[in-house]
């Protein structure tokens, strides 16, 4: 890969994630050089650069709601939260759970509905309920410092407008079969993945295959997480707030430049957001600020400490 300076390889990562985003997740990466106008190896070696050092993860699909598809969140405090984790993973309705320090000791999200009071390592529910679509803000780089100063303008102004996020289920009727839960599955944590194992698996043509893919495109929220200092220069939190306001704190939220995702559970807005490790003073700030100013009625938070999602 030719020698590139770091604001260069910075550009380059963020155009290729658009690239996924908006293009084709799976786009050659003979394709995405010549749309960046580079050669096809270096393309391919700012990618796999991205990847190691945890500024960009694979591309992942998540599933839409729909009427005939819906997913649960849990949010629980527990007795033994290790041991009720570990008993948790092995459960086929699991399709992401996370432990967490905070207010809250574990987030669960399911497939199916489950009864946690019957397991002795529950304690007690924070929320359930069912979840709606995940919304995933774009990501800029920028500078956290400004967003700091630009949103607590905003709350200073008071100019807010009572707008509730939009969520209309679609359907998948017999558009999603088992072959394409499969596939789905196959894909979720990284939808770059070669095709030819999973064919072998499906045992169809090629061209069925990728009927199927485009069933599962239909039915599916594409994200590409996105770090643009590293993973590790972030703290990350679960953010949960009653706040009429929900259109504009995904939007204040969202500017922050760092991967960020956003889902209602009810009358609640969940968001998960990343901030710079030596900037946590001016956040909890910013959350007295929030409250005091009746942006949000309710808002507390967790630190995520370990997770597992089900592929």
């Amino acid at each position: 890969m030719p020698r590139l300076s770091k604001e260069k390889k910075a550009e380059y990562t963020e155009q290729i994630r658009k690239l996924l985003l908006k293009k084709d997740l799976r786009i050659p990466f003979r394709y995405m050089a010549k749309r960046l106008k580079i050669y096809s190896k270096t393309a391919s070696g700012i990618y796999k650069e991205a990847l190691n050092q945890k500024i960009l993860f694979p591309p992942m699909l998540r599933p839409k709601i729909c009427i005939d598809y819906k997913e649960y969140v849990y949010i629980i405090n527990g007795k033994d939260i290790r041991a009720l984790f570990e008993k948790l993973i092995k459960d086929s309705r699991i399709e992401y759970v996370v432990c967490s320090q905070g207010h809250f000791d574990m987030l669960l999200i399911t497939n199916e509905r489950i009864d946690l009071t019957v397991e002795e390592e529950f304690k007690n529910f924070v929320l359930s309920g069912e979840r709606e679509n995940y919304n995933y803000p774009e990501v800029k780089r920028g500078n956290y410092r400004t967003e700091f100063n630009e949103i607590n303008e905003f709350l200073n102004k008071r100019e807010f407008s009572p707008l509730q996020l939009p969520f209309e289920p679609g359907e998948r009727g017999d558009e999603w079969s088992e072959r394409e839960e499969k596939l789905f599955r196959y894909l979720k944590n990284d939808g770059r993945r070669v095709f030819t194992k999973i064919q072998r698996q499906l045992d169809i043509s090629r061209t069925l295959l990728l009927q199927c893919y485009s069933k599962v495109r239909k039915h599916t929220i594409i994200t590409v997480p996105y770090y643009p200092k590293g993973y590790d220069s972030y703290i990350s939190l679960y953010l949960v707030m009653q706040t009429q306001y929900e259109q504009q704190a995904v939007s204040l939220f969202g500017k922050f430049p760092c991967y960020s995702a956003f889902f209602k559970v009810k009358d609640y807005l969940i968001g998960y957001i990343n901030i710079e490790k030596d900037l946590m003073y001016e956040f909890f700030c910013l959350m007295s600020k929030i409250l005091s100013t009746g942006f949000a009625k309710t808002l507390f938070y967790s630190f995520p400490l370990y997770y597992y999602t089900c592929d």
